[in-house]
């Protein structure tokens, strides 16, 4: 089973913000992502994609004018 839920960190532990129907002492994983940096709107938006477009290291110009290259590795025409 599989399910999202958001939760609040206090107090040193993560609380559901909605009950969970499971039995005492189950075991879960838990994967941690920040939901405000997933709602992001305009400026705040922006200045997060500030300095990705360069991640490759190659220059922008090499960058937009092989963009075919990096992304799938050739040439394309």
């Amino acid at each position: 089973m599989s399910i999202a839920i958001e939760a609040v960190w206090e107090g040193g532990v993560l609380k559901p913000k909605t009950r969970l129907d499971l039995p005492e002492k189950t075991n879960v994983r838990v994967i941690v992502e920040e939901s405000s940096s997933t709602n992001l709107k305009g400026w705040a938006a922006i200045d997060r994609l500030i300095g990705l477009a360069n991640d490759t290291g190659a220059p922008l110009k090499d960058v937009s004018q092989n963009h075919d290259e990096y992304l799938y590795g050739d040439h394309r025409s």
